[in-house]
């Protein structure tokens, strides 16, 4: 389930690392590994000052791509039950 559409649930968002940062970074391309994009995008997450929000937004919603949180779509998949 989708956060409502307010701003509050969504504010998070302006402090991450990974704002202004390509998306290639967070969801790869066909050319590279994935673990190798992956690790790459977990080194940004890790300093993030919004990476629990970020995760917890990544789980509820049940992303199913990229590196959200500094978790890949597997990471995310063994931590719902922490969120439901």
């Amino acid at each position: 389930m989708l956060p409502p559409p307010r701003n509050s649930a969504w504010e998070w968002q302006l402090d991450a690392s990974c704002r202004g940062q390509p998306s290639n970074t967070f969801f790869g391309t066909d050319e590279a590994p994935a673990d190798e994009f992956e690790a790459a995008a977990k080194r940004i997450c890790i300093h993030c000052p919004v990476i629990l929000a970020c995760r917890e937004h990544a789980v509820r919603t049940r992303e199913p791509h990229g590196v959200w949180g500094g978790l890949s779509p597997e990471e995310r998949k063994q931590q719902r039950w922490l969120y439901s």
